[in-house]
């Protein structure tokens, strides 16, 4: 795996405001590499009760890592974006002392995808999801609420 150029932004998401550093941006990347995407900035605040996520604190730093396959990808056919599929295995987010991952197993119906916009319909950004035509909807983590799992759900435009 290579370096690549980053690209910095500021996006809100379920657990607050992130800096993110995204290492799939520019002309250097080379069909079927593997690339880390990082993504980092600081707790704002937290209403959840129950740990492993009820344990981040305001404050905390917050890394979200992780991996996919250049040529693993699905284009829509409705507007131009192009999600990856995310290496389940790899996706971390470490809010502070807590660490989570993916919903274990991960739905069967679902596919997690780090999706880039491109100028759809006048806007460029990124998101994480399960579907790449519909509103960002984020990933499933590996806690149960009261409505199911947590989504970890951001989005960059």
């Amino acid at each position: 795996m290579r370096t690549i150029p980053r690209y910095a932004c500021r996006m809100n998401a379920i657990t607050g405001c992130l800096t993110v550093l995204i290492a799939l941006a520019g002309p250097a990347v080379i069909a079927g590499e593997t690339v880390m995407v990082t993504v980092r900035g600081f707790e704002e605040s937290n209403q959840i009760g129950d740990p492993p996520l009820g344990d981040a604190q305001a404050d905390d730093e917050v890394t979200l890592t992780l991996f996919l396959d250049t040529d693993v990808f699905l284009d829509s056919v409705n507007f131009p974006v192009r999600g990856y599929v995310i290496d389940e295995a790899s996706y971390t987010l470490q809010l502070g002392a807590v660490s989570i991952g993916l919903q274990d197993p991960f739905p069967a119906a679902e596919t997690p995808y780090f999706v880039i916009r491109n100028d759809d319909p006048a806007v460029d950004g990124f998101f994480t999801g399960s579907n790449i035509d519909g509103f960002p909807n984020g990933v499933p983590l590996d806690q149960v609420g009261i409505f199911g799992n947590f989504r970890d759900n951001f989005s960059v435009t």
